[in-house]
């Protein structure tokens, strides 16, 4: 990308300090969370699925590509796995009405 083209970039909102978020969406998230995580794990472990629908991506991204790369070298069926996953939510209302 060209640098000199600032309409290729854009301001990411962030907070320095912690913002309020509903109880109610919080407890949807807790309840969501486990069903997100057994998700991921699933993807994560279907190598031949993550070579298909990463394919296109790698023939453009070297990052994509060599990580598909070192998949292909760490093809031994494993005992145990350790997941340590962050997932950060944002909260989206019509008007901007978080309440």
């Amino acid at each position: 990308a060209d640098p000199e083209r600032l309409e290729l970039y854009g301001h990411a909102p962030f907070a320095l300090e912690p913002f309020p978020f509903p109880k109610r969406e919080y407890d949807r998230l807790v309840a969501l969370q486990p069903h997100f995580n057994a998700l991921v794990d699933a993807v994560a472990r279907d190598a031949a699925w993550l070579d298909e629908t990463l394919a296109p991506a790698a023939k453009a991204d070297a990052f994509t590509r060599r990580l598909l790369e070192l998949r292909e070298t760490c093809d031994s069926p494993q005992k145990a796995s350790l997941g340590l996953l962050r997932s950060d939510y944002m909260l989206d209302a019509p008007g901007g009405d978080m309440e």
